[in-house]
């Protein structure tokens, strides 16, 4: 089975739907056709929300087929596609935070080595002080 390119499913997807670029980026909530028109140029294939957002509202076009092109486009089963565009979407949003907790990390690591060198340089001036204060 030959894999079809990003701009080749857009191309049978339009067809299948007898639906334009125009009206498929309307349908799905979007005020142009840009991301259509990015996926038929080559610039970006098709992406994981992308292909959510398309199988919601055409449940008979399979999830994998437009992301990868390597299974038939039409869904036998249709609620096992809804239910896997969901958890893909799920793991995008988890692998996303994973990022962003990493990256807090981070900051919060650097902010405690700056904290105990502010404490490390603040300490010994209290006790300089508090030998005066015993004096």
């Amino acid at each position: 089975m030959k894999i079809l390119s990003a701009k080749e499913r857009l191309d049978m997807l339009l067809s299948e739907l007898k639906i334009t670029k125009n009206a498929l980026s309307i349908k799905l909530g979007y005020k142009n056709n840009v991301v259509f028109s990015h996926i038929s140029n080559g610039r970006n294939g098709f992406s994981a929300d992308l292909a959510s957002k398309i199988i919601k509202q055409f449940p008979q076009i399979d999830y994998e087929w437009l992301l990868t092109g390597t299974s038939a486009m039409l869904m036998k089963n249709t609620t096992s596609n809804t239910e896997h565009a969901e958890i893909n979407v799920y793991k995008e949003i988890i692998a996303e935070q994973k990022e962003e907790i990493t990256a807090l990390n981070r900051t919060i690591g650097q902010l405690q080595e700056r904290l105990n060198a502010k404490k490390t340089e603040i300490l010994p001036r209290h006790k300089v002080d508090y030998a005066y204060a015993d004096a």
